[in-house]
């Protein structure tokens, strides 16, 4: 039985939770339908019950304010439209819809009630490889850390899963006699943009993606500097990196000759079939992705010997995945890391177009 002490304590914990007293009523009736049901004596322990109840109507008002994951992901999408490239938000796009449709029963459930198991379990049973689940981790996670700011969860359910780990292959770094022969390659492409993406992914760690999209405008020999724009990098924030001697007379040649526009497009068109060339030019086969953005920091790490500034440059947000996956010194000695970053160098490997 209710009685007016009930209303009354009812009353005094509603009234910062936006509830009414009719709703609490409800609650308590079902809760005293279900004791009854179990056999149970359909009494109220003012100590203990009330807070129970207390909890379970907080619950139930977070869960009106939460969103059903479904909806989440429309409005993450929307608002994360603009961060990033196209491929990274195609990504983030594929990720998430491959989740709804391989678990529909998921697409309603508000985010407030997902636990770490239950995003475990989603990883485990829409996403087959270890490098695919690493990656559904990753956005995942930011949809969480999206929701949570906006109040729908008050947790991030992915704080206490690991990320997945994925066995990485070990990349070799290109010898001083294979640089030379990519140049030269470049060099002797008909079109000196070439030349210009190939010194900026090996001088600078560009990604032959970001090469893709990058613009003269970008490029400031004058000052020393690349300014990579975040619409054109791969992770959607910008980077600064400075354009050393080694490479800073040949850019601004190829610069003076060209004469582009600020919006120009630096590499030649059909930029993926060009690189694919250039490579079996210079005879780099088989070629593993990303080699010249892990010679770039290796080459780096062994003559500047400073892990902050390459951190920067490569657009990392801290230096665990430079020391676990790009940096490889082995067989790389001083002398050749120094002639690597020695204008010299590039002087000499052109001298032969």
């Amino acid at each position: 039985m209710i009685t007016r002490v009930h209303l009354a304590l009812l009353q005094e914990m509603l009234a910062p939770m936006g509830l009414s007293l009719a709703d609490a009523v409800r609650f308590i009736c079902n809760v005293l339908d279900c004791k009854r049901s179990l056999g149970l004596s359909p009494t109220l322990n003012l100590h203990d019950e009330l807070a129970i109840y207390q909890l379970g109507l907080q619950t139930q008002l977070e869960m009106r304010h939460s969103e059903p994951f479904e909806r989440a992901v429309e409005r993450f999408l929307s608002e994360r439209a603009d961060c990033g490239c196209k491929r990274t938000c195609a990504e983030r796009r594929s990720v998430l819809q491959r989740i709804l449709r391989v678990l529909p029963d998921q697409a309603t459930r508000p985010l407030r009630a997902w636990t770490a198991e239950d995003c475990r379990r989603v990883l485990s049973d829409a996403f087959p490889t270890p490098y695919a689940r690493r990656k559904g981790h990753c956005i995942l996670n930011g949809l969480f850390l999206y929701a949570r700011r906006r109040g729908w969860c008050s947790s991030n359910p992915m704080d206490t899963l690991p990320r997945p780990r994925v066995s990485e292959r070990e990349i070799a770094v290109l010898s001083l006699p294979q640089v030379r022969a990519l140049v030269r390659a470049a060099a002797a492409e008909k079109h000196p943009g070439a030349l210009a993406a190939v010194l900026l992914m090996l001088w600078c760690g560009v990604r032959p993606t970001e090469m893709a999209r990058l613009t003269w405008g970008e490029v400031d020999p004058d000052n020393g500097c690349l300014y990579l724009r975040g619409k054109h990098s791969k992770t959607g924030g910008p980077r600064q990196i400075p354009l050393r001697p080694v490479i800073l007379h040949e850019l601004r040649r190829i610069r003076r000759e060209l004469m582009p526009a600020a919006e120009a497009r630096i590499t030649p068109p059909n930029w993926t079939r060009h690189w694919r060339e250039l490579r079996g030019a210079a005879q780099l086969h088989p070629w593993r992705p990303d080699t010249l953005r892990h010679s770039f920091a290796s080459y780096h790490c062994r003559h500047f010997q400073n892990l902050t500034t390459l951190q920067l440059e490569m657009g990392h947000s801290d230096q665990r995945l430079l020391q676990a996956r790009y940096i490889n010194l082995r067989g790389l000695t001083a002398q050749a890391a120094a002639a690597f970053w020695s204008p010299g160098f590039l002087q000499s490997s052109l001298k032969r177009r």
